[in-house]
């Protein structure tokens, strides 16, 4: 089944160095981050929404732009909600960005996997400047990935399924 990345929107541009500061609005950052997500897209294939809290101008409103599939909740109902329905009703090939704790544990707990905005920033970056160079770069830095380890001592040390199943989620990035 192919990746699906749901992206909480705000929460991954207040917590990006990328993309959360040194920009004059906040629209010139969200264009920024679609024309990059735009890209990424391309060079993975995966399908991406961004899910956003609110907008009064827009409240309630889906719609597509640069091939990213964004959506705005309705006024007394926040991004967080919007998330969990999504992973709700489709959990498999889900995965989540964000790095609020509350919203991580829901959508595990429901079947999506998750990874924080500041470790998928990383792979984003990564990924774009793979693309531009034509070089891989090796993500040895730390993610919140389970790790699987290498020391293996029957049935008994091996992960659970579901835990298995995250970090290949993950590894596809």
């Amino acid at each position: 089944m192919a990746l699906r990345l749901i992206i909480d929107a705000y929460n991954f541009l207040w917590r990006s160095e990328t993309y959360g500061g040194g920009w004059n609005s906040m629209e010139m950052a969200m264009e920024a981050l679609l024309e990059d997500l735009r890209r990424y897209k391309r060079i993975r294939g995966f399908s991406i929404t961004l899910v956003f809290d609110g907008d009064p101008s827009r409240g309630g409103s889906m719609s597509r732009e640069k091939g990213i599939r964004l959506i705005y909740s309705r006024g007394g109902r926040s991004a967080d909600d919007l998330i969990r329905d999504m992973i709700r009703h489709a959990p498999e090939g889900a995965l989540v960005v964000t790095s609020d704790g509350e919203l991580s544990r829901s959508c595990r707990r429901l079947g999506a996997s998750v990874i924080s905005s500041e470790n998928f920033e990383k792979r984003l970056t990564s990924a774009l400047l793979e693309e531009m160079k034509g070089v891989s770069w090796d993500n040895d830095e730390e993610d919140d990935s389970p790790g699987l380890g290498t020391r293996k001592r029957g049935p008994a040390r091996r992960p659970k399924k579901k835990v298995r199943k995250e970090v290949k989620r993950i590894r596809q990035l």
